[in-house]
């Protein structure tokens, strides 16, 4: 049997944000409290941030702080080092980051302890360019026609995806979207992760996966030279947020193999309605086999 979980009354104490801090003087302290380190923010910096110019900083400052009595120029100007100049809550990190290029899909692949033979072998039968079919963002008696574009980084060897979707239906607002992102074999499952520049995350999952033998020794007109073993078409779910507004579609998704039809894929991307000859009957019935579109 499971032992209950031990608590104290007010064992839990939660830092202050910024925010709170700039509009609460009390809150200041604690949240001040929680970056004080001698190799961080060391008491000399607060007491030279603080505008002390006295014999004995230090002590001064030290009376300030256990007394809250720091003038609100002084919090300012703390707060100011620790969240913009110095950047101390995740600012050092997230600039070390920068110095590694898709540090994003690396450390996704740490994260998962993700073996470096399995991901290789999801690049060798994804790369190319896919149909991609789902319902309208905000509609399921519409579908949109993307594309997806698996390609593996010739430096890093990243294994990126970029996606080209419209996203709105008939009779409104076209957008015509481009995002990029990463792609991720975990668990035998396929799953990337999308975004647009500033926003709009689309999390996509693929279960779902056929194989067939595919390039020029079976089709003179494929994309893919020789022959290989590929993953021909993909079924799952896509999960898109943007802004605190959320949906959750069925996907299917076919290889393009062919060159001429490769050629004319971005032209034919769009939403339809579900009478619209473009769209197929076998698309239709997979989506909705999958389940209903879901705004969350």
């Amino acid at each position: 049997m499971d032992k209950p979980i031990e608590a104290a009354p007010g064992a839990i104490q939660i830092r202050p944000t910024r925010l709170r801090a700039e509009r609460e003087p009390d809150q200041f302290y604690p949240l001040l409290e929680a970056f004080r380190d001698p190799d961080i923010l060391p008491l000399r910096k607060i007491a030279e941030l603080s505008g002390d110019r006295s014999l004995n900083p230090e002590p001064n400052t030290l009376r300030k702080l256990k007394s809250q009595t720091l003038s609100d120029e002084a919090r300012r100007v703390l707060l100011r080092h620790i969240f913009d100049d110095e950047r101390l809550l995740f600012g050092k990190r997230r600039e070390a980051l920068d110095l590694i290029d898709d540090a994003f899909y690396f450390a996704f692949l740490n994260y998962f302890h993700a073996c470096d033979v399995v991901q290789d072998e999801a690049r060798a039968k994804i790369i190319g360019t896919y149909k991609y079919w789902r319902y309208a963002a905000d509609r399921d008696d519409e579908f949109a026609l993307g594309r997806l574009t698996f390609s593996e980084d010739k430096d890093s060897r990243a294994l990126k995806v970029e996606a080209r979707l419209k996203e709105c239906g008939i009779a409104r607002t076209s957008s015509d979207w481009l995002l990029r992102g990463y792609a991720f074999a975990i668990d035998e499952t396929l799953l990337f992760f999308t975004r647009r520049h500033g926003g709009n995350l689309r999390l996509t999952i693929l279960p779902r996966a056929r194989t067939s033998t595919v390039g020029t020794a079976i089709n003179p007109r494929s994309v893919f030279a020789g022959h290989h073993e590929h993953i021909v078409h993909m079924d799952g779910l896509t999960i898109g947020l943007d802004r605190g507004n959320c949906f959750l579609s069925p996907i299917h998704v076919s290889l393009v193999d062919d060159v001429d039809e490769l050629a004319n894929l971005d032209a034919s991307l769009d939403v339809m309605t579900e009478d619209d000859p473009r769209l197929p009957r076998r698309i239709v019935k997979r989506l909705r086999k999958s389940g209903p579109l879901r705004r969350l």
